[in-house]
């Protein structure tokens, strides 16, 4: 059919592409700020935004501000100040903050609004289109700019999910979870308010790269087709073997290790690189009240020079020393811990979670000993520097019981995620707890003040791993039924048999389907999943149904509505094909979508078409397409159950008869069909948004058909 003399109609609603709605749950990366944990995905040409249209989007649930400015993600770490490759986003206590440089001196936008309420999950977007730059928080504009020409040019290195731009290990990190993180370059996909996505994610044209984290195997892996390699980071002190160490004022409350009526836990990841260094006199140096210049030390713990474990105290009946049985290995990560249970007087010490010796105190061993005036020290003693990584240190000390403090009573798994502080009825009892992940901040509760004397950060050498957390940002759906009331024709190919009758079934019509243009060649389609709620026909231009009765959809002023579930297999130009959805073998209520334009004919002896663009669809992706007439205040176009589109009102016209995929006879169609129906009323935004959810979930669901 040629369309002629058609009226534009402009000024309608427009949002570029819907993906299908897919009722699968995903998890989330889970991000210690505190460790410095973060993704990292190596720069490559794909990311380069250039002038182009963009999405960048995520879910985002952030369990605390760690400082002002902390960092879902950055476009490439290490940007060069002012370079339109510095863009970030920050969420910390200054609030909301999309960052781009202009490349010369300042900043080409930098919106802040009010940070998402912590301990909740929100959907963040920012999109460009043209010159035009919109902050979405949870599908609603909150910052917009016109006018923006940024180049952003070539990362030049990696870009970070869950730190900032700055030095190698990213600044700022985000303190929680972060879900289906997509990049689509050359593709404004939100252009007004929306409806966030209800589940997970798909690689829609374009998509850069996606993180759907629908299961713990795939936490890590990119399901875009570029599949790019995704590196999981977090952060550890490094100490250089010969001037590195920390140290803090002793103090005996928190420190002693020896008070009467409590329960002591000393625990830490060591990676040593060497054993030289990790002993002084015999005596292990990785923490200890001890002192980095002189021969004292009054108690210490860590390995010694040989990789036992050792934990070393001074009595006034002399020094001691208990060593494991077992070492632990250079360049590897080992936990190593001590306890000491001050009722029954038994020290214990783990190896890598393994309860490996014990040694009972009860020996006449004097007085133990501490003492103010050297300091607790980390990494040194006697002129002696260890050399290697270390990684959250942990003292627990506490007047209840070992199961009561979750310390160790006997072996056990390490974790690989930062520990946490412990606390007895309310009451913090982690007098230390530094993760030494870019800071030497404690955390236990107690603020201890540790001096750094030279010690750095490795940003990919840490014991503490980026896992998947089952926490999500999608509740599981009540799936709705389909809408009902006024239903002229219910096609459904779950109906669907055999041969070349499909059957509707809400008034009995029933419908032959045809090969090839004209009524010469009925025949039975290619049906996929027959008999199955997941049927539908293949057409390749080819293949088409038409009512076996005639003039069933009322003329005259009667409102009307038509969907249709449809996928293209066509090219990325057009993926329908010439789009004849779902129209009339008189060739009047012709509904056609396609890339581009959805465009929706109706009309008298002759007909007046109304035409919108309503955006791009992509190839191999199911869809829920419909149109409401109401022939008083005019024609509402939806995709996926969202509004794209708004005309004017039409005139009445004649009664016709419906076909499905085709207009008048001839076929119109590349892809598959599932379904088609028409209402003899108009359907509100909630019932168009109620059949694609019922639809979709159908044809979408976890695995598409």
């Amino acid at each position: 059919m040629l369309i002629t003399g058609g009226v534009q109609i402009t000024g309608g609603v427009q949002i570029i592409d819907f993906p299908g709605i897919v009722y699968s749950s995903s998890g989330s990366l889970r991000l210690s700020g505190s460790a410095n944990q973060y993704v990292s995905i190596p720069a490559n040409s794909a990311f380069t935004l250039g002038l182009n249209d963009f999405t960048i989007e995520w879910w985002q649930y952030q369990t605390g501000f760690l400082g002002a400015y902390d960092a879902p993600w950055c476009y490439a770490v290490g940007a060069v100040t002012w370079s339109t490759n510095l863009f970030y986003v920050s969420c910390g206590t200054n609030g909301l903050t999309v960052a781009i440089a202009n490349g010369v001196s300042t900043w080409a936008w930098i919106p802040t609004v009010p940070a998402p309420t912590l301990n909740q999950w929100h959907h963040i977007a920012i999109t460009r289109q043209g010159t035009t730059w919109k902050l979405f928080v949870d599908g609603q504009i909150k910052a917009m700019t016109s006018g923006v020409t940024a180049n952003i040019i070539a990362q030049g290195s990696s870009m970070l999910i869950g730190a900032a731009t700055g030095n190698p290990g990213g600044t700022a990190p985000f303190n929680g979870y972060i879900s289906n993180f997509r990049l689509i370059n050359g593709r404004s996909l939100y252009t007004y308010n929306f409806t966030p996505p209800p589940g997970t994610l798909t690689a829609v044209a374009n998509t850069a790269v996606l993180l759907s984290e629908t299961t713990s195997a795939n936490v890590l892996t990119d399901t875009s087709t570029n599949n790019f390699t995704i590196q999981a980071n977090s952060a550890s002190a490094s100490f250089n073997g010969t001037s590195a160490n920390l140290s803090a004022a002793y103090s005996t409350t928190n420190f002693d290790w020896y008070t009467a009526a409590n329960y002591y836990t000393l625990e830490a990841w060591v990676n040593p690189t060497t054993f030289t260094g990790w002993a002084s006199n015999g005596q292990p140096t990785l923490i200890g009240n001890m002192d980095w210049n002189t021969a004292n030390n009054f108690w210490s713990f860590g390995i010694n020079g040989t990789g036992n474990v050792a934990f070393s105290y001074a009595a006034s009946s002399g020094n001691n020393i208990i060593t494991s049985n077992t070492t632990v290995t250079a360049n590897t990560w080992n936990h190593i811990a001590m306890t000491y249970n001050t009722v029954s007087s038994v020290i214990t010490l783990y190896v890598n979670g393994v309860q490996n010796t014990t040694a009972n105190l009860r020996a006449n061993v004097g007085t133990f000993l501490s003492n103010v005036s050297s300091r607790l020290t980390i990494g040194a003693a006697n002129n002696t520097y260890i050399a290697g990584n270390v990684a959250g240190i942990r003292m627990v000390k506490s007047s209840t019981t070992y199961t009561a403090n979750t310390v160790y009573i006997s072996t056990f798994t390490p974790s690989t995620q930062p520990l946490l502080p412990v606390y007895n009825s309310g009451t913090p009892v982690t007098t230390l707890l530094l993760q030494l992940a870019a800071s030497t901040t404690d955390t236990g509760g107690f603020n201890n003040t540790i001096t750094n004397s030279g010690v750095t950060y490795s940003y990919n050498n840490s014991p503490f791993t980026v896992i998947y957390s089952n926490v999500t940002p999608f509740t599981t759906p009540t799936i709705p039924s389909q809408v009902t009331g006024n239903v002229l024709i219910n096609l459904d190919m779950a109906n669907y048999t055999s041969g070349n009758a499909w059957v509707d079934s809400a008034n009995g019509y029933g419908f032959t389907f045809y090969a090839n243009s004209g009524t010469t060649y009925p025949g039975a389609p290619p049906v996929t999943n027959v008999g199955t709620s997941k049927a539908y026909f293949s057409t390749n231009n080819t293949w088409w149904a038409k009512s076996n009765t005639s003039s069933i959809l009322p003329g005259s002023s009667t409102n009307y509505t038509k969907g249709i579930v449809i996928r293209g297999t066509n090219t990325f130009a057009a993926p329908f094909g010439s789009g004849y959805a779902l129209c009339s073998s008189e060739a009047y209520d012709t509904f056609l979508y396609n890339k581009g334009a959805g465009n929706h004919m109706t009309g008298s002896s002759s007909y007046s078409d109304v035409v919108q663009t309503l955006g791009n669809v992509s190839s191999n992706q199911w869809y829920y397409m419909s149109v409401s007439c109401d022939f008083a205040t005019g024609w509402t176009f939806y995709a996926n159950g969202q509004l794209v589109g708004i005309a004017a009102p039409t005139a009445a016209k004649p009664a016709s008869t419906p076909v499905v995929g085709a207009t008048q006879t001839v076929p119109g169609v590349v892809g598959n069909i599932a379904a088609a129906h028409i209402y003899t009323r108009t359907l509100t935004a909630a019932e168009h948004l109620q059949n694609a959810q019922y639809w979709l979930s159908r044809y979408n669901g976890s695995t598409p058909a």
